[in-house]
């Protein structure tokens, strides 16, 4: 999965990398701090080439010893699993599934891959000559012990001022704490900001504005799922007027305001009006509404989508823009909350790009119910601000209702 989808552990990750002891470790930790106060779930991804998580002598360590392949310890508060590489050689993909539900990863290492990623630079500068040399891309940062007016102006490698000493030599820099002493090297690229590793404010800002410009890139996509004949209706709910327009005509105008590219989800190749251009028939069949979801979030994995069912009369720009002023993009969804119960309302709701891998994994499962996977996910819950917004017409009496309250 992770490999086909153009990230190792989530969509919004970022690696922070450098040599051994170059203090990533305490730079990531004092960031967690930071995004976890301000209620962010952060995940934390290491790369470690020889490790040992159990202790020696343990019940599980004794059954991973005896020949266990997936050893699981659990309590009232967290579980860890740990499974041998060897039972599945795609383990990336394992790691993504476990990390979707944090809002954004910051992986310590993973130098050589193609995520977004800070170096952290060593006394030596190590990590920067071999950044130079091309052996690491994606670097969107550079953090080092020096102040940043001292790196101001050096090209990398530059020693102006420094000919003559050899490494270890202090003379002239008497006084300075090692966080302030001037470094040999710079940041690789005068396109690449450069941070003081003290300077977590700063670094936690610039992190937060990387996952924040990534989010706002997300094109919007609108989604109208016409479901198809109801039998309790008589007819397709997405031709029933209201107005003196049908209601396929209506949700598609409504997700025109707010929507780059709006769609229409249908069960077969229709007849529909020459206007409706943008069809999407379901490639998943015979699901529901999630054939749609999931046909639209695969046709176009990059985007979210805004998603409305056509039984819906009631949503109305006010509706959407409650909706859409709340949105998270950093979790699966956002839905409103139902009027009658503390549940997600899924045929009003915005999809976010990694929402696909939930649902997938529960229509594999025999779950094709969109609600059953937002209540089971990280997702923002948004209330109503009318209880009447979501209320759907599935009989006749119910649509004479709604066109009486919309007349008046």
């Amino acid at each position: 999965m992770a490999r086909n989808s153009g990230f190792l552990y989530n969509p919004l990750e970022l690696g922070i990398c450098g040599c051994h002891n170059s203090g990533k470790t305490t730079l990531i930790t004092r960031l967690i701090e930071k995004f976890a106060a301000a209620g962010k779930r952060v995940g934390y991804a290491k790369h470690a080439p020889h490790f040992e998580m159990d202790a020696k002598g343990k019940d599980t360590w004794r059954a991973r010893e005896a020949g266990a392949k997936l050893v699981l310890a659990t309590d009232d508060e967290r579980y860890a699993l740990q499974i041998e590489n060897g039972i599945n050689p795609d383990w990336p993909g394992l790691a993504s599934k476990l990390m979707l539900d944090a809002d954004f990863v910051l992986a310590e290492g993973r130098k050589n891959t193609e995520i977004p990623k800070i170096i952290v630079l060593d006394e030596d500068d190590e990590i920067l000559a071999r950044t130079k040399a091309g052996k690491f891309t994606q670097v969107v940062a550079c953090v080092g012990p020096s102040a940043r007016t001292e790196m101001e102006g050096r090209t990398p490698c530059d020693r102006s001022g420094l000919e003559g000493r050899t490494p270890c030599d202090r003379s002239g820099l008497e006084g300075r704490t090692p966080c302030d002493r001037g470094h040999t090297g710079v940041w690789p690229s005068k396109g690449i900001p450069y941070f003081q590793r003290d300077d977590v404010d700063g670094i936690h800002d610039f992190v937060l504005k990387c996952f924040e410009e990534r989010c706002s890139n997300r094109p919007l996509c609108g989604l109208v799922l016409t479901g198809g004949e109801s039998r309790r209706m008589g007819k397709n709910k997405s031709e029933l007027e209201y107005g003196g327009k049908p209601q396929l005509e209506r949700a598609t105008a409504l997700l025109d305001n707010f929507c780059q590219d709006v769609f229409i989800s249908v069960s077969h190749t229709p007849t529909l009006p020459h206007s409706h251009t943008h069809i999407l028939p379901d490639s998943f069949i015979g699901h529901g509404p999630v054939s749609g979801i999931l046909t639209a979030l695969t046709a176009r994995p990059e985007a979210a989508w805004l998603v409305l069912a056509c039984d819906l009369p009631l949503v109305s720009e006010a509706t959407l823009e409650t909706l859409l002023a709340a949105r998270n993009p950093y979790k699966f969804a956002t839905a409103f909350r139902s009027a009658r119960a503390d549940f997600p309302e899924p045929l009003c709701t915005v999809y976010e790009p990694k929402s696909v891998f939930p649902l997938l994994h529960f229509l594999a499962l025999g779950y094709d119910s969109p609600r059953n996977t937002l209540i089971s996910t990280e997702v923002a819950l948004v209330d109503q601000t009318d209880p009447t917004w979501l209320d759907n017409v599935n009989h006749p009496e119910e649509y004479e209702e709604i066109r009486r309250q919309l007349q008046s």
